[in-house]
């Protein structure tokens, strides 16, 4: 399913790929930049076209701090159900605003036509090794960061969510993550 799709990163380092998607967003973003920024850790941020253009300022200082920007379409539309032209034009939409060939569906979901649409549109479909379930309030923060702790790896392209759903979760979980996998060896780069 999804040729050409990148689920994790081929790597000689021991690194991992953290990713944030849905931002910029004013609650969320300066909390993540500062501490990525404490962790010396580097991320991509999947950006929401109209978060953009919402936010320039968050935008410009993920930039500026030396993160990866990717696409995550200008709306936050699911693809499938949706025909192909409509979902290939909302992500060439965001691609006006900062080029980048990284795009990520939003919820992971298209079609394969999509896909291919995009691929040969030039971007390079992301979607991820490890999911945070920042979003879910019905597992404990405990059971969550047990599961990153345990699964990730090398290579492991780790989504977690820049937005006020995710940021209670976000902001107690992702100090104690970067703690961890920094104290075992880790570091933390953007996706190339």
């Amino acid at each position: 399913m999804y040729p050409g799709g990148l689920w994790e990163v081929n790597t000689n380092s021991k690194s991992i790929y953290l990713t944030f998607d849905d931002g910029p967003e004013p609650t969320s973003t300066p909390f993540i930049l500062d501490t990525l920024k404490k962790y010396d850790a580097k991320a991509t941020f999947f950006c929401i076209g109209e978060n953009a253009v919402a936010y320039p300022d968050l935008f410009q200082r993920i930039i500026d701090e030396g993160h990866a920007v990717g696409n995550h379409g200008f709306k936050h539309l699911k693809g499938w159900g949706m025909n192909t032209k409509t979902y290939v034009e909302n992500a060439l939409k965001s691609r006006e605003i900062f080029p980048t060939n990284l795009y990520r569906p939003a919820y992971g979901k298209m079609t394969n036509a999509q896909c291919k649409a995009l691929s040969k549109e030039g971007f390079q479909v992301v979607f991820w090794t490890l999911i945070s379930y920042d979003f879910d309030n019905t597992l404990s923060s405990e059971a969550r960061i047990k599961l990153l702790k345990k699964k990730a790896k090398s290579g492991s392209n780790i989504v977690f969510h820049d937005s006020q759903n995710a940021f209670p979760q976000v902001k107690e979980e992702l100090p104690k993550l970067l703690e961890y996998w920094k104290e075992h060896g880790y570091s933390f780069k953007a996706i190339p």
